[in-house]
């Protein structure tokens, strides 16, 4: 009988929280779900740390050391390196401006702290399917569809 041993690499996740008790239990809760974690403090350590390890995805805090989650978002949707990474904000600010700067440079989902460890999780793993459905749907759209977040849609002519 064959056996498979090919083990897929466990995706890595970058968290970005100054507290370090929060930084330490978000990072051992996902490790405890199969992630590998990195963490930063700052946001100058972030963006250094995304740009050089490009993780799969990132937990951004909005009010860290050297700089502000929202301008650490902004950096990080304008660096070809990192545009493309999901990054969902974990922060107390639940205030409608910084939600709505959050999802204007792109953040993916926005979490309030304090939080369950459920609803961390599920954010995390909804995130990476999401992710995953759009990079299979714009590497497999045909030609003459039209790519949104909502799905393909064909383009038709009319009149």
């Amino acid at each position: 009988m064959e056996t498979n041993d090919v083990k897929e690499t466990p995706r890595t996740i970058l968290i970005v929280e100054d507290d370090e008790d929060m930084n330490a239990l978000m990072a051992e809760v996902l490790n405890l779900k199969g992630y590998r974690t990195l963490s930063a403090t700052s946001g100058i350590e972030a963006l250094e740390i995304a740009g050089k390890q490009r993780p799969d995805m990132i937990l951004l805090d909005v009010m860290i050391k050297c700089g502000d989650g929202i301008s650490v978002l902004k950096k990080l949707s304008e660096d070809e390196r990192t545009k493309s990474t999901p990054v969902i904000m974990v922060t107390v600010r639940s205030d409608l401006q910084t939600k709505l700067s959050a999802y204007i440079f792109g953040a993916k989902r926005y979490i309030t702290k304090p939080f369950g460890i459920d609803e961390l999780t599920e954010e995390v793993e909804k995130t990476f399917k999401q992710n995953d459905l759009s990079k299979y749907l714009s590497e497999n759209t045909e030609d003459g569809a039209e790519r949104t977040d909502f799905g393909v849609f064909p383009m038709t002519a009319t009149n």
